[in-house]
């Protein structure tokens, strides 16, 4: 049995949050475990390290949090917003945040493991050395974003916006980018595998020449 296959316990505000689950005004190392906590304003509230297992935040607001070695997993986090977050060492897997916000947020070193992000935003977003791997970024929006020496292994790309991104060594291996579209990218020292994985757009830059071919595992 699942976590998704229990019951989830409503919680009505934030304070009842705080009142039920937080101590002095703070959700830092909380466990948040099963909870329906689905449209609730929690901007700006400490969660370092606290456990959200199975829990469901959709449409909830927690811009400005810290969520620096938070522990997600088996959660639906569907239009989240997490702007202006710090989530330096965040672990999220199988987390679902489908159209999720994580514009101006550094998530650096983060890992985000087999989740869907399609149409998720990463605007400005700091995602340096983060290993996003088996994950659905599909039409995903990446304006400005720092992925310098992350890990995209395996992630489904396609239709993703890479706009003025550092892409510089990071692992672009077995993905898929179809129709994703390259505007002013810096890639030296990126991989990706085989032979050019995509069809998509590009100005002024040949990326098939400005990434390098590695063709083992």
């Amino acid at each position: 049995m699942s976590a998704n296959d229990y019951p989830l316990e409503r919680i009505e505000s934030r304070e009842a949050l705080l009142a039920a689950r937080g101590r002095d005004g703070s959700l830092a190392d909380a466990d948040l475990t099963l909870l329906d906590l689905d449209g609730l304003d929690l901007s700006g509230l400490d969660l370092t390290g606290a456990t959200v297992s199975g829990s469901s935040l959709r449409g909830s607001n927690l811009d400005g949090c810290r969520l620096e070695s938070v522990f997600v997993q088996d959660g639906d986090w569907n239009g989240v917003s997490l702007r202006r977050v710090e989530g330096n060492s965040a672990f999220f897997q199988r987390v679902k945040l489908t159209g999720a916000r994580f514009d101006d947020s550094n998530f650096s070193g983060a890992n985000l493991m087999i989740c869907d992000l399609s149409g998720a935003s990463f605007t400005n977003a700091r995602i340096e050395r983060a290993q996003i791997l088996d994950s659905d970024l599909t039409a995903a929006d990446l304006t400005g974003a720092k992925l310098a020496s992350a890990n995209l292994l395996g992630c489904h790309l396609e239709g993703a916006r890479f706009i003025r991104c550092d892409l510089r060594g990071a692992d672009l291996r077995k993905t898929d980018l179809t129709q994703a579209h390259f505007e002013a990218v810096s890639a030296e020292g990126a991989l990706y595998y085989g032979k050019s994985p995509w069809d998509g757009t590009s100005r002024n830059e040949d990326w098939a020449a400005a990434l390098n071919t590695f063709d083992g595992e």
